[in-house]
């Protein structure tokens, strides 16, 4: 059985749009939204080292929010792959280009996102999303 073939097309959806909602809380500042779309003890790990936890995944969505004020964030999140690993996780990796909309358009980041996502309650959240920032 191939990879495709042992998530669901329902699975599939709902992790797409994950990761589609992850992307808007985030350059709307919603602290809260980001938080609950991870586990309780989910790890973001980006340029800056892991962080863990709802409590420390809002506050750094707040000081992005802050140093980004006098502009608009956007993810573009795209290219996404999915595979079955153990248990009932999911794999997740994706490319990644963040663009800050002020006076002048700034590409900010580029790269790719390697998530860890589980289901709980019914609902698939991250356990671990991790950024790999492309060379140049």
């Amino acid at each position: 059985m191939s990879d495709h073939q042992a998530i669901s097309a329902e699975d599939r959806q709902l992790i797409i749009e994950l990761l589609a909602r992850y992307s808007w809380a985030f350059d709307a500042g919603d602290a809260d939204g980001v938080a609950t779309l991870f586990t309780e003890n989910g790890v973001f790990h980006g340029s800056s080292g892991p962080i863990e936890g709802r409590s420390a995944l809002r506050e750094f969505v707040k000081r992005a929010k802050a140093n980004a004020a006098e502009c608009s964030m956007q993810h573009w999140v795209g290219n996404t792959v999915l595979t079955r690993t153990e248990g009932n996780a999911v794999r997740a990796r994706s490319y990644l280009t963040v663009v800050l909309v002020g006076e002048h358009a700034e590409v900010r980041a580029a790269g790719e996102y390697d998530d860890l996502l589980v289901k709980e309650s019914g609902e698939w959240r991250f356990t671990s999303r991790r950024y790999l920032k492309w060379p140049g």
